[in-house]
């Protein structure tokens, strides 16, 4: 199971198993996760995603991750991508799929 489909496998399961009832779920985490996080993490397996594959998504995205081509996305977005990713991980922990949430040990975009 991958990190976006352990909650379903079309769009609204995805992003409401995904918060699990956390978190209001509005367009701009809709697009995030399907324009974003699933293409740059989406491959891999829940229990394989480590920090360092998180600083990387981080670092690419600061640089080249604008969907338009253009350059890198702000500080603020990124660290926008980090709480929704964050907010998954945390839910696999409580769901019981994650012993630890490899979120907490990376380096937020400041």
């Amino acid at each position: 199971m991958t990190i976006f489909l352990f909650g379903g496998d079309d769009e609204s399961t995805l992003v409401v198993g995904f918060f699990h009832g956390e978190l209001g779920i509005d367009d701009k985490v809709k697009e995030i996760i399907r324009r974003h996080l699933i293409p740059g993490l989406g491959n891999l397996m829940l229990t394989q995603i480590k920090p360092q594959h998180l600083q990387q998504y981080y670092a690419e995205k600061l640089s080249v991750g604008r969907c338009d081509g253009r350059g890198g996305l702000s500080t603020r977005s990124v660290r926008y991508h980090h709480v929704t990713i964050h907010t998954a991980l945390k839910s696999a922990m409580k769901w019981g799929l994650l012993i630890r949430n490899p979120a907490d040990s990376v380096d937020i975009p400041r």
